[in-house]
């Protein structure tokens, strides 16, 4: 696909960008974006990835590096190329067509969610005040972002502020297959953190001919590791241990549109090993506090009983039993475990930008046809789009 000319040469050159760089998977997608604007020089990715590999293509914070057709452009050579542009400081844009995002037969997708907030003080009935993993108060916007299974965006849906998370996910996908006249006989598997697991959701997914892989909350040391500590008593865990707990629906689940569910959980040593470094640190905060050595601050093992503080023992022994589990839920029970555990690592960590370090001129957003306030993400992350 091409550019209007004027409006690409307006954009990069009005951003500042003293070069500007298309790649494309063909030679003749790359002559036609040139030809119409897109950018001052142009390579097919094949091209551009040896040059690079050979210290032969520059590329700096003042290059804007077009992929045309990226819908069309491999993971893994995507993934070269956005670990070049970034050591590099360059910005990259990935332009992409309706038909090449189409989904396969039997199709994985991720979905996740974050809210970006703005610096005003009254909602307007879009952005208002909502839960905010970062306890802000001021109004924002709840943003679902849906990827496909190597994390490549799809489509990004803007909700109320004050809209609930669980309420996100049907909306958006339902919009996405809609929008790229995706049939019934395609298999969609939706894969989604713990946060999505509502029993309305999983309902809903089903009712909608979708599949889902859900993250698992584990608030206690699941019956099947208990049983497999009392059968290998002082035995380590061996790293990639999965073990399986069948959930069939009762008669009232089943009444309600509730499917037999499992849920696989599997061990892993590098997960323990950072859960376990992070509760050790969390600990020595809390005896140093309740020592008097350090000013009580927000700590999860520091028990309060009127005026005495005790480090809650008890919660770190659980922790410390759960360090290394993690948990899949899914109504694919004759799925192998490897499938769905192996599709959940994959999940977006949706982390947005600052947005001020993208522009370092004031940044001002239009939603809806408004005007927007100054735009803030609740979060930090890389730039969007590199």
């Amino acid at each position: 696909m091409g550019f209007p000319s004027n409006r690409e040469s307006f954009l990069y050159a009005a951003a500042g960008w003293s070069a500007a760089r298309v790649l494309a998977p063909t030679g003749k997608a790359v002559d036609v974006a040139v030809r119409e604007g897109a950018g001052d020089t142009g390579h097919t990715m094949a091209k551009a990835l040896q040059l690079l590999g050979a210290n032969s293509l520059h590329l700096g914070p003042e290059t804007l590096v077009v992929v045309d057709e990226a819908g069309m452009v491999g993971t893994d050579d995507l993934r070269q190329l956005l670990s070049a542009t970034t050591q590099a400081g360059a910005k990259t844009v990935l332009v992409g067509d309706a038909h090449q995002l189409a989904l396969g037969p039997a199709s994985l997708v991720l979905f996740d969610v974050s809210t970006l907030y703005f610096e005003t003080d009254a909602g307007d009935g879009f952005r208002e005040p909502g839960f905010s993993k970062e306890r802000r108060l001021e109004p924002q916007i709840t943003l679902g972002l849906l990827t496909d299974a190597a994390g490549f965006p799809l489509t990004v849906e803007a909700f109320e502020g004050n809209k609930a998370e669980t309420a996100t996910m049907l909306p958006v996908i339902n919009a996405f297959k809609a929008a790229h006249q995706l049939s019934d006989v395609t298999v969609v598997t939706v894969v989604a953190d713990a946060g999505m697991i509502s029993e309305a959701n999983q309902v809903a997914l089903q009712a909608a001919g979708l599949s889902f892989i859900l993250g698992t909350r584990i608030p206690h040391l699941p019956d099947v590791v208990r049983e497999w500590r009392d059968k290998h008593p002082g035995e380590a865990i061996p790293d990639g241990l999965t073990l399986t707990q069948p959930w069939p629906a009762t008669s009232s689940e089943k009444a309600r549109g509730i499917p037999d569910r499992v849920i696989y959980y599997q061990f892993r040593h590098d997960r323990a090993r950072r859960t376990l470094r992070g509760i050790d640190e969390q600990v020595r905060k809390a005896e140093r506090a309740v020592d008097g050595h350090a000013p009580v601050k927000r700590n999860r093992y520091i028990q309060l009983a009127g005026a005495t503080n005790s480090v809650n023992r008890t919660l770190e022994a659980k922790t410390r039993a759960l360090a290394g589990w993690k948990g899949n839920t899914t109504h694919l029970t004759t799925q192998s475990p490897a499938f769905v555990i192996d599709a959940d690592p994959n999940a977006p960590d949706f982390k947005l930008p600052a947005i001020e370090r993208c522009d370092p001129a004031e940044v001002k957003y239009a939603v809806h046809g408004q005007q927007a306030g100054d735009l803030r993400a609740d979060g930090s992350g890389d730039e969007v789009g590199n």
